[in-house]
C-alpha cells in the first residue's frame, strides 16, 4: 500500500502501487508518473525549533529567527537530500548560514559537531535522534510539520476496509 521512499524504489515499483505520495515539488515528470492513479501531495507547515539539550525550549520558526537570526548560524544534515533540508531553511526565512552535508544515515561524533561553526547550529529532527546525547547548547533541532490532505485518509480508510473485509 505504501512504498518505502523516494530512495529505496524504483519508478517501475509505482505500477504497484495503491497510492502516490509526492513530497516535493510537482514537476511534469511527477505529473506524468501520477497521472490516472492515486496522488496525493504532501503538506508542509512551517516548523518548529527546540533545543536539543532542552527540548522544552521551543520557537517557531520566524520567532527563533529573531531571536538567533543575528548570530553566525550552521546547519547540519545527514539525510537523503541535505540541499533539501538547506533550501528550506532559506525559504522560511533564514538566508546567511554555513551548509555541512554529511553521508545519509551518518553516525555523528561528538568531536565532528564541535567543529562546526556558528552561535547556533540547526539540524533535521532525524539528525536529532544520533545526537541527543550531545551537550551542545548552541544544537537546535528544526521539526518540520507535514500532514496529507483530507482525501487521503478517506481513501486509506476505505482501502483497509476492503482488506479487512477480505481477510474474514
Amino acid at each position: 500500500l505504501l512504498p518505502m521512499g523516494p530512495l529505496r524504489e524504483s519508478v517501475d515499483r509505482l505500477k504497484t502501487v495503491d497510492a502516490i505520495v509526492v513530497t516535493g515539488e510537482v514537476t511534469d515528470r511527477t505529473q506524468a508518473v501520477c497521472q490516472g492513479r492515486n496522488a496525493f501531495q504532501m503538506q508542509f507547515g512551517l516548523p518548529t525549533v527546540y533545543s536539543l539539550k532542552d527540548p522544552s525550549v521551543i520557537y517557531s520558526f520566524a520567532d527563533w529567527l529573531q531571536q538567533y537570526g543575528q548570530e553566525p548560524i550552521s546547519a547540519f544534515a545527514g539525510i537523503g537530500h541535505p540541499e533539501r533540508f538547506f533550501r528550506d531553511l532559506t525559504r522560511y526565512g533564514l538566508t546567511c548560514f554555513e551548509r555541512y552535508a554529511f553521508p545519509d544515515h551518518h553516525a555523528y561524533t561528538d568531536a565532528e559537531i564541535q567543529v562546526i561553526p556558528g552561535a547556533a547550529v540547526l539540524m533535521t529532527e532525524k539528525d536529532a535522534v544520533k545526537c541527543c546525547d550531545f551537550q551542545d547548547e548552541r544544537l537546535w533541532v528544526v521539526a518540520v510539520q507535514v500532514a496529507l490532505p483530507p482525501d487521503f485518509w478517506i481513501f486509506l480508510l476505505e482501502r483497509l476496509g476492503r482488506y479487512i473485509e477480505c481477510v474474514h
